[in-house]
């Protein structure tokens, strides 16, 4: 593996606090990091607190699907899951959804994993079917599909635990 590529774990969580139509919005919005720190948490809840359709300043709930949000103290930007099948395919974001990214591979029969990709020509996946330069590009970046980083052990044991076989 090479040494420009940086493993992470799972990227952080996204928490916000919830109006009384069930909104969220980026001024009520941390990120787990920030959100452990009591302080940048009071911080929230005092704003939350003047915003008259929001019930309770202390209602806390994981909006990490919510694309749209960013932490309000850090600006955390979301990773997103990225994918791209063969070379001669589109790159698509699947947001953080590693299983709705599994089910499109085993849709298009893609195979079990016979290898990982780090670096060179690419970060993701060989499989049966994808290899060589034809492999499946896998991997987590920003809104623009720029890599951030590749998918950690545990994403990496889901995906050979759940792709599947394809037989001829």
């Amino acid at each position: 593996m090479s040494n420009h590529l940086r493993r992470r774990k799972r990227p952080p969580k996204l928490f916000a606090i919830v109006s009384d139509q069930g909104t969220t919005c980026h001024e009520l919005c941390l990120c787990e990091r920030c959100h452990a720190d009591a302080a940048k948490r009071a911080a929230v809840e005092k704003k939350a607190a003047g915003i008259a359709d929001v019930p309770n300043p202390a209602d806390w709930r994981d909006s990490t699907e919510n694309d749209a949000l960013r932490c309000c103290d850090c600006g955390y930007p979301k990773e997103y899951l990225w994918l791209r099948v063969g070379d001669a395919g589109d790159y698509e974001n699947f947001g953080t959804d590693l299983d709705a990214a599994i089910e499109y591979l085993n849709e298009l029969k893609a195979g079990e994993v016979t290898g990982w990709v780090y670096g060179g020509i690419g970060v993701g996946v060989e499989t049966v079917n994808y290899w060589g330069y034809d492999f499946v590009s896998l991997f987590w970046g920003d809104e623009a599909g720029n890599f951030t980083a590749e998918l950690d052990e545990e994403e990496r044991a889901q995906v050979e635990a759940e792709l599947e076989e394809v037989y001829a």
